[in-house]
């Protein structure tokens, strides 16, 4: 979409806000959203992003299977379908697409900072999955997100993000970041009585060191 003059991708902003949230809240609502995006993506089509539904639900259903994640994995697994049939023809976007392959072309330390930056956005995942037994499911949906993106970034013509010059993937990143679970101040502080100071700090703090 041309908003101003400025592009922007709406699906890379909305839909990891989208899965991370879902893994966080199932209902009737939240499959028929999750459904509408699938059929979105199959109308594009995007198979970058009907790609990463499909992969992020897969990966709840395995974790926290239940009636809303097995209807809305059948329905991103048919968008999916859908993108791969269908002719996808758009050129790459100087700057924005094939980034990690780019990057390299300019010097080797380009394309290792890129490679850096594509490691330091699966951060929170892990740090969150290792820390936060209690919310993993949205830990690896965040992480399944992401994943998908760069994987997708790698694979075709489609934005890699953060270390691309778009701004979609940031601001998507950042809405998904404050998707993220927060423990309370009465959660972290008996997290600090009994595991210490340096493990019991809130997920607010790992949330202050994802965005910086």
């Amino acid at each position: 979409m041309n908003l101003g003059g400025v592009a922007i991708q709406p699906s890379l902003i909305l839909m990891p806000v989208m899965l991370v949230t879902f893994s966080r809240i199932r209902s009737v609502l939240a499959t028929v959203s999750i459904i509408t995006a699938a059929v979105a993506m199959a109308l594009q089509p995007d198979r970058a992003m009907a790609g990463m539904l499909a992969l992020c639900l897969a990966a709840l259903a395995v974790m926290r299977p239940d009636r809303h994640v097995c209807v809305a994995l059948a329905a991103s697994i048919a968008s999916f379908a859908v993108t791969l049939v269908r002719l996808d023809t758009l050129p790459a976007v100087p700057y924005v697409d094939q980034v990690l392959y780019s990057s390299f072309d300019i010097h080797i330390a380009a394309g290792v900072a890129v490679l850096g930056g594509m490691a330091i956005i699966m951060v929170p995942a892990i740090v969150g999955w290792s820390r936060d037994t209690d919310n993993r499911a949205i830990y690896c949906a965040f992480g399944t997100v992401w994943f998908a993106a760069i994987i997708a970034a790698a694979l075709g013509n489609y934005p890699t993000p953060i270390v691309g010059y778009g701004g979609s993937a940031i601001i998507g990143y950042v809405l998904s970041l404050l998707a993220l679970p927060k423990l309370s101040g009465r959660h972290a502080g008996t997290a600090r009585h009994t595991r210490g100071t340096m493990n019991g700090c809130s997920s607010d703090a790992q949330l202050f060191v994802a965005l910086v």
